[in-house]
């Protein structure tokens, strides 16, 4: 029986996340040094929705006496937003805002701004030339990030013996699709297969009439919101499904069959899951993996009457960083068994790529 933790370069497990259907459930961790932390976006957003300037450590002190989740203090500066007058819409693009400030910044020190703001709404609007630069650009700004590494892997996976089914990502950004079709065009151009863009490997699905039948699909299970480009119409977003503030976790979570809570529920009760840059503290997720791991409790229990214990062993896997601290580790490995998710450890984020190649059960 495998363990409930082992370390994701372990040989034993080479190939482990194909032997079954599977998809990639994606959080905000995967664009560390690109997007701002959870943090300082909710400090940010606060401060400008309340009009106020609270510091790192004021704000934290905040949080931190009274407990509660950073998506109540999106809600307080919505709620104080609204008594002032204004509407949902205007705080939106508060979001809108601090989520893109940085890497606008950085684009239009590089005199790329306008191509990146087409690129997030539909990277096929930029000559290919253009999309050629923004993505030497990515390559020279975030030369270590895990966004451009799981990019680069999930185009890989997409072509192994039993490919990846879908992406799920919980970012409200639409840089990993933008990345993809960077990677795409730039190999169809080296191997001469054309010179413009190829057809789409992946797609950006914000709602239920959405067509992907000829595309792996992004799911943006909350929301998704990109800049406008100048006073065009905006491009393909979902802002309407935003989840940041807490009305939005609420709305999901006490409506029933949402289409959030439907596209993930019929992933996660058919196939293997790989969580990779989440903290695995969501409500929402927790709550949908915990009511598919029980109904796969109840069915064996049907089929097997030696079955004895409370949870199965988890089939899915979270990638997340090794605690430095054997007690955290140990402490860790079995807090996610009753959800169906056991840990599969990486020494350093670096170590992701091949991680994930031994567990694709592709490379040396």
């Amino acid at each position: 029986m495998p363990h409930n933790s082992f370390a994701a370069t372990d040989l034993r497990y080479k190939g482990f996340i194909r032997s079954h259907e599977w998809s990639v459930c994606v959080g905000a961790g995967i664009s560390a040094g690109i997007m701002p932390t959870w943090f300082d976006f909710t400090r940010a957003v606060f401060n400008r929705a309340t009009s106020q300037i609270l510091s790192d450590a004021s704000f934290r002190n905040l949080a931190t006496s009274m407990g509660w989740g950073l998506d109540a203090w999106l809600q307080a500066g919505l709620n104080s937003m609204v008594v002032q007058g204004h509407t949902r819409d205007d705080f939106f693009a508060f979001i809108e805002d601090e989520l893109y400030r940085d890497i606008l910044e950085k684009a239009d020190n590089s005199s790329l701004k306008a191509i990146l703001l087409i690129g997030l709404s539909n990277p096929k609007r930029n000559k290919p030339a253009d999309s050629l630069k923004l993505l030497e650009f990515f390559r020279k700004e975030f030369s270590d990030s895990t966004l451009l590494a799981l990019a680069k892997w999930l185009r890989r996976a997409k072509r192994c013996g039993n490919p990846l089914q879908a992406v799920l990502t919980f970012n409200a950004d639409g840089l990993l699709d933008l990345i993809i079709t960077l990677l795409a065009l730039e190999e169809q151009i080296h191997t001469n297969a054309g010179r413009g863009y190829p057809i789409d490997e992946f797609r950006r699905v914000l709602r239920a009439s959405d067509d992907c039948r000829h595309s792996t699909p992004i799911f943006h299970l909350h929301g998704c919101v990109v800049p406008r480009c100048g006073n065009s119409q905006r491009g393909r977003e979902s802002r309407e499904g935003l989840v940041f503030p807490e009305s939005g976790y609420s709305r999901i979570s006490s409506t029933v069959h949402t289409w959030q809570q439907t596209v993930f529920l019929s992933h996660a009760q058919s196939q293997r899951l790989v969580f990779i840059g989440l903290s695995m503290s969501d409500l929402n997720l927790r709550r949908w993996l915990a009511w598919c791991t029980a109904n796969a409790v109840q069915e064996h229990q049907h089929r097997s009457q030696e079955f004895r214990g409370e949870f199965i062993l988890g089939e899915n896997l979270w990638l997340t960083i090794r605690p430095k601290e054997k007690e955290h580790e140990i402490a860790l490995e079995s807090s996610l068994l009753h959800l169906g998710v056991r840990i599969a450890w990486l020494e350093s984020w670096a170590e992701l790529p091949t991680a994930l190649d031994n567990l694709l059960g592709v490379g040396a």
